[in-house]
């Protein structure tokens, strides 16, 4: 049986499968789920037939222009920012394992790379370098860069991709994704409620009310980060910032009733109560003149001016009809608020130079440090969206350029040249030799017995020990103890001549002979030797040391 073709936009016959079956092919069948909602109103909002509409059809009432605004106030616009400058750190080919960036490898992880793949990695990569050319905006990070803004902003990224005219893919370009819709649906999807991704139209880029182009479903990346099977957003995303409006909405009028308070409205420290019998007229000129001199800009420290007849014994009392936010509650409150907004978008305030808690006490023992929590924040933010990236790449670019291939971003995790140089100098005290480091490392091996061993002391010492043992029996059965003055044995034999008045008596055991000569610190002890029938010369062996390789004496005495 041949491979399983794409999928076919219609049930097929009894008589059409039985045909292709006889020619070795077949076809998988289309899910019969439906994706969307034939008969729901708003789900014809998100199709281009109806090109008037500016409404996110992921949202629920929320247009694209409204998303922008919100996309440029202040803390919102901080995190899009940093996100941004993370993801674009990795838009560089990985100059070494311990830096970040993007590299080329093939797909399959049990294949070996060769000389031939290589070659084809960097054609890959020339085109990923490449981006839209002349018709782009300035290469792959300046792509990358649009791509990721409208993704923070909309939950949907778009970018054209090029292809030359036999088919193949050249390069691409960003696209506005508040132009992008998809396509109307045909009077089959209709009727099945499915959508066809093989048909030619199945994305619009929407022009001043009138549909400009139309895409094939190659021609057009279409990157949703938070899809939803809910059926009445028809495949779109969902964006944080609708998540966020009631929490923006919040912050905006936080800090809209902080700026007014500074600005606008009667915010005085005095009222100025002048008792006096002066006419109206002479008053309203006092008063005018007061005025003049005593507020500031925008009507800051105005001072409220009040005539009282003195014979009426008029007063003025304070009366306090609302108590104001102090200090204290107006930190916390806003505070709250963008921890939720940096919470959304699963990032860490520390990441914005917002750093709460109690960093910095010693009495807090478990309280991670910024650099803990950015890192942490990384991996929950940073890692998902590279993903996503990395995923709409491949799919779009990478493997229409070549199956066999795949673009991934390395580096978040990879540790420092510091640490793993610490991580492998542990390694060769307990589990790696030296030369299986340095092999990992591309380097090559020592030639040296040491270099094979693991570099615990321990180990070592017990190595020693038996390499010592392995040369006192050298060349003797296994088991039994070489005669050390056997020449089979190895030994480098030279005879030296011991004073007899330096043996304590021909009844002194030998041994005790030797070891006064071990006393006098000029040999070690090898191998004691043997008394030896009457008027022949008795013979020692002799070790100037213990460590392997000693140089073996053999010593004489009449």
């Amino acid at each position: 049986m041949g491979m399983i073709n794409d999928w076919y936009a219609a049930d097929p016959t009894a008589e059409a499968g039985a045909a292709l079956a006889k020619a070795g092919q077949d076809l998988a069948k289309v899910p019969r789920s439906m994706n969307f909602d034939p008969m729901d109103f708003r789900s014809g909002i998100a199709q281009a037939a109806m090109v008037s509409s500016t409404q996110h059809p992921g949202t629920i009432g929320m247009d694209y222009q409204t998303l922008m605004a919100v996309a440029r106030i202040g803390v919102v616009g901080a995190i899009h920012q940093c996100r941004i400058n993370e993801v674009a750190d990795f838009c560089t080919p990985q100059a070494n394992e311990y830096a970040v960036g993007y590299g080329i490898s093939l797909r399959d992880k049990n294949m070996k790379a060769n000389k031939a793949s290589g070659k084809r990695s960097d054609e890959i990569m020339r085109v990923i370098e490449r981006a839209g050319g002349k018709y782009g905006i300035g290469g792959f990070e300046p792509t990358i860069r649009a791509l990721m803004r409208d993704s923070l902003t909309y939950d949907q990224a778009n970018m054209e991709i090029v292809r030359t005219r036999l088919g193949k893919v050249h390069g691409f370009v960003p696209v506005d994704a508040a132009t992008i819709r998809r396509a109307h649906y045909t009077d089959k999807e209709r009727k099945r409620g499915l959508r066809n991704p093989d048909k030619v139209k199945c994305f619009a880029q929407i022009m001043n009310d009138r549909i400009a182009n139309t895409y094939e479903h190659h021609e057009m990346l279409w990157g949703i980060r938070r899809p939803r099977t809910w059926i009445a957003v028809t495949g779109y995303g969902y964006p944080e910032l609708e998540e966020l409006t009631q929490t923006i909405t919040d912050l905006l009028n936080a800090t809209t009733w902080n700026s007014v308070n500074f600005t606008n409205g009667i915010h005085t420290n005095t009222v100025l109560a002048l008792k006096s019998t002066m006419t109206e007229d002479a008053f309203n000129a006092f008063k005018r003149q007061i005025t003049a001199l005593m507020h500031g800009v925008s009507n800051r420290g105005r001072v409220p001016l009040l005539q009282l007849d003195p014979d009426h014994k008029e007063d003025l009392t304070a009366v306090n009809v609302g108590g104001a936010a102090n200090d204290m509650e107006f930190g916390t409150w806003i505070n709250w608020l963008l921890k939720l907004c940096c919470a959304v978008y699963s990032m860490d305030p520390a990441e914005l130079g917002f750093v709460f808690g109690n960093e910095g006490q010693t009495s807090s023992l478990n309280q991670q440090s910024p650099e803990d929590r950015i890192k942490a924040s990384k991996e929950r933010g940073l890692r998902p969206l590279l993903r996503s990236l990395q995923s709409w790449l491949n799919t779009w670019v990478v493997h229409a350029l070549d199956e066999d291939f795949t673009i991934e971003f390395s580096g978040l995790d990879n540790m420092t040249e510091a640490e793993r140089i610490k991580m492998d100098s542990e390694a060769v005290k307990s589990s790696r030799t030296l030369n299986e480091v340095r092999a990992a490392h591309d380097l090559p091996s020592l030639d040296t017995e040491l270099a094979d061993l693991v570099m615990d002391p321990s180990f070592i010492n017990a190595w020693m020990q038996l390499k010592q043992s392995e040369e006192m029996g050298q060349g003797g059965e296994m088991g039994e103890e070489p005669d050390a003055f056997d020449d089979s044995a190895g030994f480098d034999y030279s005879s030296l001549s011991l004073d007899p008045n330096d043996i304590d008596g021909s009844t002194q055991s030998m041994a005790d002979s030797a070891e006064k000569a071990v006393a006098s610190g000029m040999f070690d002890l090898r191998k004691s030797g043997h008394r030896k029938a009457a008027g022949e010369r008795r013979r020692y062996a002799f070790s100037p040391g213990r460590t392997p390789g000693s140089r073996t004496v053999i010593v004489e005495v009449d």
